[in-house]
């Protein structure tokens, strides 16, 4: 949903959506639509003087995103048919693409191996380049403390973001493609959305303990804060969740420095209240978004 209004557009900000799947699960089968709707909504509380570039994260366990269908209750299951309408069949990865030149790769063994190949041999040494440039002028003239100029130092940023991708966006297509039951999961859905999947093993917890996928979530939002600083970019973080103790210490820490947040959550939940008033901009309820007819 990038947006541009001539002279309204005075900055460049980034908007990314940090989705909860285990505490938000979709109860509709249109996964896509879906995240169309929830990309449109918080794109529309952006407002109009920024240049938007949404992107959609989702952060869950291997239950979540594998045993569970969109649609159904835990523990249901669907039959798979040939006359299916698309509901509940499986759904076709997207081709492995490179997150830094958007050069496609045909979908197969051989194809994820030369993208592999491509993103060491063509991005991967530039980054060890301006690496070996940074250290070469570190302590020269202005570059005195930091080593990097600006336009490689906002390089070296994107490289390490779009490394992280390429490495979650292979593993949920080699999930994927193991995958032979002909019924479409979340988190297959969720990749043909285009979605950012980050899927984490289910892990026992002590009492009052953050998931590995909560933590792996706050950990990205933190990271992105800090790339799109060193971008000189601001950012707008939508978090689509209600649990309290993943949402109240993230959304303090953006407060903290000036970012601009977004909560998305049922406003049934009892943490509702508590959760919104920590949001610099107004909730949006997560059903609305979910299932509009309902």
């Amino acid at each position: 949903y990038p947006k541009e209004r001539g002279d309204n557009v005075t900055q460049k900000e980034e908007v990314a959506i940090f989705w909860d799947v285990d505490n938000v699960f979709p109860r509709t089968r249109d996964v896509a639509a879906v995240v169309d709707r929830l990309a449109h909504a918080v794109g529309e509380r952006c407002g109009e003087h920024v240049r938007r570039k949404i992107t959609v994260r989702c952060f869950g366990n291997d239950v979540t995103f594998t045993k569970r269908t969109p649609g159904l209750s835990y523990g249901e299951t669907e039959e798979h048919t040939d006359d299916d309408d698309g509901g509940g069949s499986a759904v076709k990865p997207p081709q492995p693409r490179c997150p830094l030149c958007n050069r496609v790769f045909p979908s197969s063994e051989v194809g994820e191996r030369k993208l592999r190949k491509h993103f060491d041999e063509v991005h991967a040494r530039d980054h060890i380049k301006r690496e070996r440039r940074a250290a070469e002028n570190k302590g020269k003239g202005s570059n005195k403390r930091r080593g990097l100029s600006d336009k490689d130092r906002k390089l070296s940023a994107r490289f390490r973001e779009a490394e992280w991708q390429l490495r979650t966006e292979a593993k949920t297509r080699r999930r994927a493609a193991a995958d032979d039951t002909g019924i479409a999961n979340l988190e297959q859905r969720l990749v043909s959305a285009s979605v950012n999947v980050l899927c984490t093993r289910l892990a026992k917890t002590a009492p009052g303990q953050d998931q590995v996928a909560d933590k792996a979530l706050a950990k990205s939002a933190k990271n992105l804060w800090r790339s799109c600083v060193s971008r000189e970019e601001g950012v707008f973080v939508a978090l689509v969740t209600h649990d309290r103790g993943l949402a109240a210490p993230l959304l303090a820490y953006f407060a903290e420095r000036g970012v601009r947040t977004l909560l998305v959550a049922d406003a049934s939940s009892a943490a509702f209240d508590e959760l919104a008033a920590l949001s610099s901009e107004p909730p949006l309820d997560w059903a609305t978004i979910d299932d509009p007819a309902a």
